[in-house]
């Protein structure tokens, strides 16, 4: 197991900490929320706090976001999350490479289907959904949520 899969009970490092692996992605250590899995889009504040993308959710779809490493399921909980780089992510239906990203009312997935709440700036979808695990490969380069200005 790598240092960025990893779920830690104890805080192991200042929250909002930055850190790079050998390949070079990026990752920051947040805080967990319940409902994270591996792949989870979450929205976090300047303490760290994470909450998971949720358009049904007002607070959740504005702010910088990060994709989780590992299931960090707990505000007890802390781990890595990414924000540069490619990484596993919780995808709607039939999402196309090369598309753009939108949050959506599933908590913790995004989508390629436009919206007027819940762009994703600064992320990509990298392939097309994989329909039984339910994730495609999404490229970071620190994400932000915010409305679509293109609608």
């Amino acid at each position: 197991m790598a240092w960025y899969d990893q779920v830690h009970t104890t805080k192991r490092a200042r929250l909002l900490t930055e850190r790079k692996d050998v390949t070079g992605r990026q990752y920051i250590y947040l805080q967990g929320v319940a409902s994270v899995v591996a792949g989870s889009a979450v929205t976090f504040d300047e303490l760290g706090v994470t909450a998971l993308v949720d358009t049904d959710t007002a607070a959740t779809i504005t702010g910088p976001m990060a994709v989780a490493t590992a299931a960090v399921d707990a505000t007890t909980e802390y781990g890595w999350f990414g924000i540069v780089g490619d990484f596993t992510c919780k995808a709607a239906d039939a999402v196309a490479d090369n598309a753009a990203v939108y949050a959506t009312s599933t908590a913790g997935t995004l989508d390629d289907a436009a919206a007027s709440i819940g762009r994703v700036y600064g992320a990509v979808w990298r392939s097309i959904n994989d329909s039984v695990a339910g994730t495609a490969t999404i490229q970071l380069w620190r994400p932000w949520l915010g409305a679509d200005l293109s609608t």
